[in-house]
């Protein structure tokens, strides 16, 4: 997505800010990703971030930065973080001497209750502006896959419907692309036939219902994957109220602005998400 406008700009730097202040404090307290990540914990976040001011991702696309069910995951993660961010469940920490003392700085004498605190509001800050920004991305990536999904399970039984008319007696390949199967879903057919060079009429029906089985799973997750995104949107919709009203008292309205009208939409459809 292009950032074209004073209120997206408004908001990354609002996040951007939120995110110095927890990557010095998680720097100083080692605490990273994971095992295997040891960037600050709010790195994985941002990557999201990243991706989106990027303008390289495709909102449409599955297993990215910004499908649904990346974001989801982000928010629940994010949302168990701000109560407590130094628990044990959500904080893995790097030993690492040296790097503590690196990156010390002015917090040196700051008590780890004190840190404690300061993580939640920034973490909680951060969290608002997170789902605030990337609100319409996560809408838009729901909604054209699963668009697209549906059509090609309707296109699915209409060449399952094709091949009972012609008794089998016609191409498979030439039928699925008569009726605009995409190339992942054709070769995910012929995945399940193992490249049979002649399969039955029932091989091709039963290849037909495996696939289409799948994509109704996927439609499925991504269902499950946006009502949690919705569910944490509306949680964190409450939460911002407190979040805009210190925005006014800075003259940061374009910001509040831009929270309360992106968090608000979901806000205003209650529970029936």
């Amino acid at each position: 997505m292009t950032i074209n406008n004073r209120s997206h700009h408004a908001m990354l730097d609002l996040l951007n800010q939120s995110y110095q202040q927890i990557v010095a404090r998680e720097q100083f307290l080692n605490i990273v990703v994971n095992g295997q990540d040891f960037r600050p914990r709010i790195e994985w976040f941002h990557d999201a971030v990243r991706a989106f001011t990027s303008g390289t991702v495709p909102e449409s696309a599955a297993r990215t930065r910004l499908s649904i069910e990346s974001l989801a995951l982000d928010m629940e993660r994010l949302r168990a973080i701000v109560p407590n961010p130094l628990h044990p469940k959500v904080t893995m920490r790097k030993q690492s001497a040296t790097q503590a003392v690196v990156m010390a700085g002015d917090l040196h004498d700051t008590s780890e209750a004190t840190l404690r605190r300061e993580l939640a509001e920034f973490y909680q800050n951060y969290t608002v502006f997170f789902v605030a920004l990337l609100a319409e991305t996560a809408d838009r990536n729901f909604q054209s896959r699963t668009d697209e999904a549906n059509q090609q399970v309707e296109s699915l039984a209409d060449v399952e419907y094709a091949l009972r008319q012609a008794q089998g007696a016609v191409s498979l390949d030439a039928t699925l692309r008569d009726h605009g199967i995409d190339a992942a879903t054709q070769a995910a057919v012929k995945q399940t036939l193992k490249d049979k060079k002649k399969p039955t009429l029932n091989e091709m029906l039963a290849s037909l219902k495996i696939v289409q089985n799948l994509i109704d799973k996927s439609i499925a997750n991504m269902d499950s994957a946006h009502f949690s995104y919705a569910a944490s949107q509306l949680a964190m919709y409450e939460q911002s109220k407190d979040v805009v009203k210190k925005l006014a008292e800075k003259g940061l309205n374009l910001a509040g602005k831009f929270v309360q009208d992106s968090l608000g939409r979901q806000g205003g459809r209650g529970r029936g998400v």
